[in-house]
């Protein structure tokens, strides 16, 4: 299966960290996360940019952390101090400047480079954080609030086969669930679409699957509720998971629905 990763330029995610109350965002990056698939021994260089908004000079510092999503791997991440995790890069990402200022509405450009070693194999991860050093005061509080936001770098073997897996699958009520497990050596971040159809292929209903954030050889639950305006009577649900990248993982469950209230599973086909 093909595992193509490019250069995204995301909107970026804001972490404030504060005794109390919430404050309105003052620094904001243009890329909120880079993903590069990467042969054996490459070198690859790249600028992350970073916006003053303010009208205020900002002094930041920036640094690297490892991360991993936590359950239920709904996005919920999890930060570590650099080269903690099994499946940490902070060694082969390298930047600069450290500390620097940013004038009243500047912008400026961080440089990294990634150098990869010679034989990796699955995937790596780590985030590269800006913060105020000195903090803003919160004029209801009078606390001071050190604001952080973070660029996320998703490093991967070229060519790193994406698998996953539906286990479990059962019913309760008029639910339907199971989990979705990663049986890959990176990060899977799944996204599922389902339709219900009868045997003559008449589509009574469709929906998404919440997204999850799935750590190499984790799995999370899904649940799908079959709606009140499903009839009676046999169905067919078709799952599909976008792995991205064009990689998909579908699975067709066959079931049958009683009344309002209650769904068996009859069959779980691959």
């Amino acid at each position: 299966m093909k595992n193509k990763f490019l250069l995204t330029s995301l909107a970026c995610f804001v972490c404030w960290f504060c005794c109390s109350g919430v404050v309105s965002a003052q620094l904001l990056i243009e890329e909120g996360k880079v993903s590069r698939a990467l042969k054996s021994g490459e070198t690859v260089m790249g600028k992350v940019k970073i916006n003053n908004t303010s009208d205020k000079e900002i002094t930041v510092k920036a640094y690297w952390q490892d991360f991993t999503y936590t359950p239920p791997f709904d996005g919920n991440k999890k930060f570590f101090p650099s080269g903690t995790l099994p499946y940490s890069c902070a060694s082969w990402v390298n930047f600069f400047p450290q500390n620097f200022t940013l004038k009243p509405y500047e912008k400026k450009e961080i440089s990294y480079s990634i150098k990869f070693p010679a034989e990796p194999s699955g995937g790596y991860y780590g985030v590269l954080f800006f913060e105020d050093a000195v903090g803003q005061k919160n004029s209801t509080t009078g606390l001071n609030v050190v604001a952080r936001l973070g660029c996320l770098f998703f490093l991967e073997t070229a060519g790193t086969v994406k698998e996953a897996k539906v286990i479990d699958v059962a019913a309760s009520r008029s639910q339907i669930s199971g989990e979705i497990q990663n049986k890959s050596q990176i990060i899977l971040i799944p996204k599922g679409i389902f339709y219900m159809m009868n045997s003559e292929g008449v589509v009574f209903d469709r929906g998404e699957v919440d997204t999850l954030y799935l750590p190499p050889e984790q799995g999370a639950p899904f649940f799908i509720t079959v709606s009140d305006k499903v009839p009676q009577g046999a169905y067919t649900l078709v799952l599909t998971f976008d792995l991205g990248d064009g990689d998909s993982l579908v699975e067709e469950i066959d079931f049958a629905k009683k009344d309002n209230s209650s769904v068996e599973i009859l069959q779980v086909r691959d």
